[in-house]
């Protein structure tokens, strides 16, 4: 039994390490579509990591509609799937995008910015 599973999980794992390439891997048991990809921030500055020992942190992020987070500026690559609203990022210089619900997006680098929920409460996932 050990030796079946072991055989099954290899084969899955082959498979789908296959389909990455492919970026959809289907089957009737299991399926994966590539949501995001990237290699800059929105803004377009290129992905630049620290030296160091790698960490990731996940954050569920809740934004009440109309707060503003004021400006802050992050220092490491960071990923936000935007799960419910809108949210608007403002860099200091001006600019501004709008996020919707779905929406994925590779965050600003140190560059100063606010966020800010438009047309009723965001929540969202960062990945750092």
């Amino acid at each position: 039994m050990k030796k079946v599973l072991i055989m099954t999980l290899i084969a899955f794992t082959g498979l789908a390490l296959n389909s990455i390439a492919d970026e959809t891997y289907s089957n009737k048991e299991a399926r994966v579509v590539e949501r995001f990809k990237a290699v800059q921030t929105w803004d377009g500055k290129p992905f630049e990591y620290p030296k160091g020992t790698p960490e990731v942190t996940v954050v569920e992020l809740e934004i009440d509609d109309g707060f503003n987070t004021g400006y802050h500026c992050h220092p490491v690559v960071s990923f936000v799937h935007v799960l419910k609203g809108e949210l608007q990022i403002q860099l200091y210089e001006g600019s501004k995008k709008v996020f919707k619900e779905g929406d994925i997006f590779a965050e600003v680098v140190d560059k100063w910015h606010s966020g800010e929920a438009i047309n009723g409460d965001v929540e969202a996932l960062i990945y750092y």
